[in-house]
């Protein structure tokens, strides 16, 4: 039961509501909305890394990749290719 109270006491995720009543209006699968959600998490600069969404929410790394490529062809995330001082 500690374990269980020790895992409710980490950080709450934050969600418009909005997008939890209406995400299949929206076209978005639960799948999606999962994904979505951890990005949202994430916040403003998440960092493309579908192996540690993978290792996160234990779903295949593929799959993964398949829902934020199914988010971004619905405009619902955006992918910017940005360089670091290494290029």
């Amino acid at each position: 039961m500690d374990h269980v109270e020790e895992l409710l006491k980490e950080k709450p995720i934050i969600l418009p509501r909005y997008l939890f009543n209406y995400y299949s209006r929206l076209g978005i699968t639960v799948e999606e909305l999962l994904i979505l959600i951890f990005v949202i998490d994430s916040g403003d600069k998440a960092e493309y890394n579908p192996e540690a969404i993978s290792n996160s929410l234990c779903i295949d790394k593929f799959k993964v990749m398949e829902l934020l490529n199914n988010l971004i062809e619905k405009q619902i995330v955006e992918l910017m290719v940005e360089k670091d001082v290494n290029g």
